[in-house]
């Protein structure tokens, strides 16, 4: 069984600490770490690995200003904004594939969206999500 746990609304900087903590106990061997964290976060713009800078439409002052927080994030992608309403999934699991994965997830999510009655939607891998 997979652990579960809502956090509220949380900056993302402690939604990524909880992250990797629980990473650390799974490489450490723990089978009874494995998470699945749900969140939100006040205003943050995250950059992935393959950040362009340029696409983050405002300077620093402005962010600040605006009470958005500009992070770098360990993952892959570009440039993502996420906010207080939007549902974070965080799952800090085992994979073999992390394509794989990403594919069967956004695949359970599609047929859910075809039952709903939004149609047409699939997963692609470049860029890699849910259209």
């Amino acid at each position: 069984m997979i652990d579960w746990r809502w956090l509220g609304r949380v900056d993302h900087a402690d939604a990524v600490a909880q992250q990797e903590a629980r990473r650390r106990e799974i490489h450490a061997g723990d089978p009874t770490a494995q998470a699945v964290f749900l969140c939100e976060h006040p205003p943050v713009i995250t950059l992935g690995h393959a950040a362009d800078r340029r696409h983050v439409l405002i300077d620093d002052a402005e962010a600040a200003r605006r009470g958005i927080t500009i992070a770098a994030a360990s993952r892959g992608g570009d440039v993502t904004y996420h906010g207080p309403g939007q549902l974070m999934i965080y799952p800090v699991v085992r994979v073999r594939s992390v394509v794989e994965f990403l594919a069967t997830v956004a695949g359970a999510i599609a047929e859910l969206c075809a039952e709903l009655g939004v149609a047409g939607v699939e997963f692609r891998r470049a860029p890699a999500g849910l259209w």
